[in-house]
This record gives C-alpha cells, sequence and structure tokens, in this order.
C-alpha cells in the first residue's frame, strides 16, 4: 500500500479521502460534520499552459497553445487534456447509525456518504472498484444477502464510453463479491455530482458518494465549500421496503428521516445499554458550515435520495446560481431552490446576513438554519419527525441551534409546496444550443402502471415508460449483445441513428403521465408522484414542461428551440408531460429511468441503443465485461440470488 499512496501522492490526490487500507468491520468514519473548504486537485495541465482560475476571474480555466478554455467553451466539442487521476473503492456492508439509529447499511470505504472523488476538467479517471458484499463480511450475516455490485458516475457524457457507466444488466454484469472491476473515462464536462450503486435498490442502503470535477464559473467566489448531499433515510432494508409497498401500490412509503451530507436528526427512544434497541442514545447530529464574513462560497448541492424532492435555503442568505447539473447557466438570485432525485445546483452564498425583505430580522448570534423542505407529491416523512436541518455558523466556537426564521412561513403548513422544478426562464445556458426542427425520431412515452398480463406474470404491478415495465437479466447485459436485430420485449430497447455513418441527429421525446385511457388500456395513469426523469450519456434540451394533457398536433406551450434549459434530469410533473431533444452524438447504451428508486427498481426504464453499428469500436475492455459476466453466472450458481426488481 505504500507505494500506492506514494502513487497517489505524485498524481497530486489525496490519499486520505481515496483508500481503505484493508476491509474491517469497525465502526465508519463519519462524514464531516463541519463543511470543510476544498483544495481542488494540483493542475498538472501541459507546461505551456497558464492556469487563469482566480477570485477575480472565475470564468477563466486555463490559455494553452491549443487554445483558451473558459466558460465560454462548448465543452461538447473541446476540452482539456489533464492528467491521470488513479482512485480505489470498496464496497462493505457496516453499521451505521447517520440520525442516532442504527442499521447495517451498503457502503463505500466504510463512509456514509462516500469519499469524494474529484478531479480537473479534462483530467482521464481510472476508479477500482472491490465488492465486499458478502454475508459473512457483514456485522450480521443473518441479515444481509449474497450481493453484486456495480458504480454509475450519474450524469457524467461518458463520450464514447458507455462501458464505464455502470448499469447492472445494460453495460456490464454485476462484480461478485471479492472481485473488481476498474472504470475509466474522462471528465469532458466540469461541475458536481454523485457516484451510486446502479444495481437493484443499494444506493438508498447507502451506497453513494459526491464526486466534483473544477472548472470554471459564471460568478466570482472566494471559497469552494464542496457538495453538499441531500437525502432521505430509510431505517430498514431497501429491498424491505420496496418488496412490501411498491409492488403492492400501497402507498405511501415514508422515509425514516432525512440527512445532510449523512447526518440526521431522529427522535430514537433507547440507547447503546438496551440489546433491544437500535438507539445510539445520541438523536443523530446536524452538519455544519463554518464561513467568513463577506466571503464568497461555491456551493455545490445534490439531491441523493432515493424518493424526496427538497426545497432548499439558508436564512436570511440569497443564492445565485451558477449551474445546473453539469450545465454553467447565466446566474440568477434566488432565496431557495426546489431540487430533484439526482439533480445538482452550483450555487454561490455570500457570508453576509441580509435582513431586507422577503426576510426577517437576522439574529446576532450569527447562527443560520440551512433547510430542506420535502415537496408535495415527491417523497413522504414518517408522521411527527422533521426534515433534518444543517447550521451556517460565523463563528466556529458556537454550539447554539440557530433561531434564525425562514423566509416564506407557508412552507410550514399543509399541503406542503408543490413539487416542480426550477422555473424554465432561469436556467439560460452560457453555451447556447439552437434545437434542430426536424427530429430524425419522436418517441411518444407513456408513464403509468402495467395492468395488463405482464403483471399477472410477474405476480404484482410494475411502473412502465416504454413498452413493456423493464426486467433484465444480470448475466446478459445488452452490451454483450451487439450484433441483435431482435431484442427481449423486458429489455425496452429503443433504437436510435444518426443521419448517416458518424453523423449525429436530433431526436425528440414526448413523456406524458396524463393522457386518454383509450391510448393504452393496459396501463393505468396514476398522478401521485412527479417524476425525475434521468437520461444517461447525454444532457438533454427541455422544449416543454408542464401539467395537463399535451397535444402533439397542437402543442401548447410553443416549443422552445433557442437555447432552451439543459440539463440530464427533469421533473415530469405527476400529471402533465416533458418533452426533450437529445443529439444522437454518443454511440452507446444509454439508459433513461425514473429516479425515484421505487420506481426504478419496479421497471420504469427503458434503454436507447445509440448508433448501434458504432458502439463495438467504442469499447477498450471487452475481456473484462465478459469475465465479469462469467464470473458472476458461477456465482450465481453457487449461492441463492433473488432477484425481484427491474434490475437497475
Amino acid at each position: 500500500m505504500g507505494f500506492l499512496k506514494l502513487i497517489t501522492r505524485w498524481l497530486g490526490l489525496r490519499s486520505d479521502s481515496l483508500w481503505g487500507d484493508s476491509y474491517n468491520l469497525q465502526p465508519p468514519i463519519p462524514y464531516p460534520s463541519t463543511h470543510s473548504v476544498i483544495e481542488p486537485p494540483t493542475h498538472d495541465y501541459a507546461d505551456t499552459t497558464q492556469f487563469c482560475n482566480s477570485p477575480t476571474n472565475r470564468s477563466c480555466w486555463i490559455k494553452s497553445p491549443q487554445g483558451d478554455f473558459d466558460i465560454y467553451t462548448d465543452y461538447e466539442q473541446r476540452w482539456p487534456e489533464g492528467v491521470t487521476r488513479e482512485y480505489w473503492l470498496e464496497v462493505n456492508y457496516t453499521e451505521i447509525a447517520p440520525d442516532g439509529f442504527k442499521r447495517i447499511a451498503q457502503l463505500v470505504n466504510g463512509t456514509y456518504p462516500g469519499p469524494l472523488i474529484e478531479a480537473n476538467w479534462g483530467d482521464r479517471l481510472i476508479i477500482h472498484v472491490t465488492n465486499y458484499l458478502a454475508p459473512e463480511l457483514s456485522p450480521d450475516p443473518e441479515e444481509v444477502d449474497h450481493n453484486g455490485t456495480t458504480i454509475h458516475w450519474h450524469g457524467v457524457r461518458q463520450y464514447k464510453t458507455t462501458e464505464a457507466d455502470g448499469v447492472t444488466g445494460v453495460t456490464q454484469c454485476p462484480i461478485k463479491p471479492y472481485d473488481s472491476y476498474t472504470y475509466e473515462f474522462q471528465a469532458t464536462q466540469f461541475g458536481h455530482s454523485w457516484y451510486h450503486s446502479h444495481h437493484g435498490l443499494q444506493y438508498p442502503n447507502g451506497l453513494y458518494g459526491p464526486l466534483l470535477i473544477h472548472g470554471p464559473t459564471s460568478e466570482n467566489w472566494d471559497i469552494d465549500a464542496g457538495v453538499l448531499t441531500l437525502s432521505d433515510w430509510f431505517h430498514r432494508n431497501a429491498y424491505v421496503i420496496f418488496s412490501e409497498g411498491e409492488l403492492a401500490l400501497t402507498l405511501p412509503r415514508n422515509s425514516s428521516s432525512t440527512v445532510m451530507n449523512g447526518h440526521g436528526i431522529y427522535p430514537c427512544q433507547g440507547s447503546d445499554e438496551d440489546p433491544s434497541s437500535n438507539c445510539t442514545g445520541r438523536n443523530g447530529s446536524r452538519h455544519e458550515m463554518v464561513v467568513q464574513q463577506n466571503k464568497k462560497y461555491l456551493l455545490h448541492i445534490v439531491n441523493t435520495a432515493a424518493a424526496m424532492q427538497f426545497r432548499f435555503s439558508i436564512d436570511n442568505h440569497m443564492l445565485d446560481v451558477v449551474s445546473a447539473d453539469f450545465v454553467p447557466i447565466q446566474p440568477y438570485r434566488t432565496e431557495s431552490i426546489s431540487i430533484g432525485i439526482g439533480q445538482r445546483y452550483t450555487v454561490v452564498v455570500t457570508a453576509k446576513p441580509n435582513s431586507t425583505l422577503p426576510f426577517p430580522p437576522a439574529p446576532a448570534d450569527g447562527n443560520f438554519w440551512m433547510r430542506t423542505i420535502p415537496l408535495s407529491f415527491c417523497g413522504n416523512l414518517t408522521s411527527d419527525v422533521w426534515s433534518t436541518y444543517g447550521i451556517l455558523r460565523y463563528s466556529e466556537d458556537s454550539t447554539d441551534d440557530p433561531v434564525s426564521k425562514p423566509y416564506n412561513l407557508t412552507y410550514y403548513t399543509n399541503p406542503l409546496p408543490e413539487c416542480l422544478d426550477v422555473p424554465a426562464e432561469n436556467l439560460r445556458p452560457v453555451v447556447p444550443w439552437i434545437v434542430g426542427q426536424n427530429p430524425l425520431d419522436v418517441q411518444d412515452l407513456l408513464v403509468g402502471v402495467d395492468a395488463g398480463p405482464v403483471a399477472q406474470q410477474h405476480g404484482f404491478h410494475r411502473w412502465e415508460i416504454g413498452p413493456r415495465p423493464m426486467w433484465l437479466d444480470w448475466a446478459n447485459p445488452t452490451i454483450e449483445s451487439l450484433d441483435n436485430s431482435t431484442w427481449n420485449p423486458e429489455y425496452d430497447v429503443l433504437l436510435e441513428h444518426g443521419a448517416g455513418p458518424g453523423q449525429s441527429g436530433w431526436v425528440y421525446f414526448i413523456i406524458q403521465s396524463k393522457f386518454n385511457p383509450a391510448r393504452d388500456p393496459t396501463r393505468s395513469a396514476i398522478p401521485l408522484d412527479g417524476h425525475p426523469i434521468h437520461l444517461h450519456g447525454h444532457d438533454f434540451a427541455i422544449l416543454a414542461q408542464g401539467k395537463g394533457e399535451w397535444d402533439t398536433l397542437n402543442p401548447r406551450p410553443a416549443l422552445n428551440y433557442n437555447n432552451p434549459p439543459r440539463r440530464d434530469v427533469a421533473l415530469l410533473n405527476a400529471d402533465g408531460y416533458l418533452v426533450i431533444a437529445f443529439q444522437t452524438d454518443n454511440p452507446g447504451i444509454w439508459l433513461m429511468h425514473c429516479h425515484i428508486a421505487w420506481h426504478a427498481a419496479s421497471g420504469f426504464a427503458l434503454q436507447i441503443v445509440e448508433r448501434q453499428n458504432e458502439i463495438e469500436a467504442t469499447i477498450r475492455k471487452p475481456d473484462q465485461i465478459r469475465d465479469t459476466c462469467d464470473t458472476w453466472s458461477a456465482y450465481r450458481q453457487q449461492v441463492e440470488i433473488l432477484q425481484d426488481d427491474s434490475g437497475i
């Protein structure tokens, strides 16, 4: 290990955030409760390159003989050439109590969330993942199962590296216990996101961590405050919750609490001394962020929840929003942001309390609540438990809870605020797109619950967006069947082509959750949840989004082709429509799914085989893919493997 750590330092990586020296079952190192300042990795570009990013010019990144790279660079066409950064991750069972209630979780390197993975724009990442999800390695072998795993790098374009997308049954087979898999890709975008398991329901059990790619921003700032993860948290295994709730369509599936960077508060009754209690006796902890007066902080917010959308705000502080997902936007100022599952926003927070309207007077003690409010029809909390808040402090010596007040008291009444995306007019990309008005293909996709023979076949109701609810064979991923001309109907494959060999074209998806039942009698529209729709391998343009039934012949509102909002996750209203467009410029196999974990596990997904004849030429390690499938197939002959979900 000493040699590897030496290599890590030589590459400019922080070894303390990357390594699990040897597998052990000791309590995990908790994610820091105080927000630490992020120091970017060493800027290891070529010697002829000038790094130009500074507190007074954050829009610039580097100047080089090959050209300048800044906030105005079209990052889908060109990016810097950085260095190679290597990470080692271990997936294991560990007992944790992030909110004061103990349970066995599935974690990365024994921490919740997992360690930060960071790089600079243009760097190449090599990430080795080893699976230790074997019952004999769990604190309680009787409580867990044999589990394969994968890791997906959420929102990363994976330009011509579809094999690194990490989706079980699509781009690879599961990694069996005691085996490893290596992911390699280039950070062609910049911004922040998260990595998480894309194998069944492992990420609601804790298997995720933050991802940060340093690059330019559209507003100046002084200090990078790092990534802030917001999530719901469950005291029971997500697989059990799924089998008891989603498969029977019983609602709601309430989360036990919420957590901010892995810290939560739950009114747990009991103590460590009581062997029948799961309580630690400490009722959890709060995430804290300490700031200096008048400094500007760059804060990277990501919703890592299974089922909950939040409205985020900091009492007496405005938020200057500078990016949505991996897309830099023209800055806009707001008191709060609505953030759906899988969505990310980068904000600049000026450490100067504001007492002007709409804010109430700022308290003099320098302590302010960082609030996360659950939104109606986008997740539910257990009754009598309120969402966990973090604390922004102006003094690291303070330990008092804030007495600050929210800017809008209606957020604390019933019903809670409506579950909606940030208004489209606020999301103006810095690098514009003009969407082509003559698409190669238009897909009309109806979202509902299968009520036909498929439901009877599997013994329960399942969500669907494609022709059928998705159901994959983990041992037979799509990437191993690129010569197919037909596909298993339950793989939900859509073929999308280019305008010609090596040429891309535009594709439109019209996604609807409200529709005339006569259009498809086998599926039922259920207007209960908004659906965060996530597309792998692409950013998409949002041409239209709203409530009501979409009229293709007479679209209202008119489609927005001129630099519309774009991102990789957008909300489909519970009784509305979402019209998106993307270019077929990235040969690969790309999943599109609802990011409510229960819905994806139920079958709410489809996969796009894009420019099928060009995919094989992009695959760098076919032997690794094949060997992983062979070892997984052999493993599942030796142990009992239960699949009761779609596979993703």
